[in-house]
């Protein structure tokens, strides 16, 4: 396995990604969100994609989130795709938690607002990174190079009550043994199938 180290987020991949900060005013994303909110049939960019056709997509939506110090703070447009609960131990370590809770994105969809200086990666495994923040160490999301055009945000630094729920969960061969899983949600012992995002 590679070196894994911790390393600020490359301009390039900031850029390329649609993570570079945005420059638009508040009152042009006012207008932007007004037009947008309740405009029948509208469509978010990227929503055409496999994942996000069985989402209701009549009304576009903005979703804001941010870490726990404030100091990195992001926007998704459209509505949110279903919780994805992982159970695998490298999750579990990132997120202190018996398991993350992952929302798939587009990057088409996702801004970054503050933060660019705080955001950091870790390659935890070859190919795959886990953005967090410099200074309050809050997990932001993660990403793979097989899948350069989507993250996978954590749903807990999401603002407000969410219009989304769980739906699957994954690794669960690796389950804490002091955590019990008692719903019914889709199980899958390893990865879940990836959908398209």
């Amino acid at each position: 396995m590679a070196k894994a180290r911790a390393r600020q987020v490359s301009d390039k991949l900031l850029k390329a990604q649609h993570l570079a900060p945005c420059r638009k005013t508040d009152s042009e994303y006012e207008r932007v969100r007004h037009r947008t909110r309740n405009r029948p049939g509208s469509l978010a960019v990227g929503a055409d994609q496999p994942l996000f056709r069985l989402l209701n997509m009549s009304q576009a939506t903005i979703t804001t989130g941010g870490c726990l110090c404030g100091g990195i703070r992001y926007e998704i447009d459209g509505p949110l795709a279903p919780i994805q609960l992982c159970h695998c131990t490298q999750c579990r370590k990132a997120q202190g938690t018996a398991f993350a809770a992952n929302i798939p994105v587009p990057l088409s969809r996702f801004r970054l607002l503050t933060g660019r200086d705080l955001l950091r990666e870790y390659e935890s495994s070859p190919g795959k990174y886990r953005a967090f923040c410099s200074h309050c160490g809050s997990p932001v999301f993660s990403r793979r190079d097989s899948m350069p055009q989507g993250v996978r945000v954590r749903a807990g630094l999401l603002d407000g009550d969410l219009p989304t729920h769980p739906a699957t969960h994954a690794w669960v061969e690796s389950n804490a043994n002091w955590w019990d899983i008692q719903d019914e949600l889709p199980r899958f012992d390893k990865a879940m199938p990836t959908p398209s995002i």
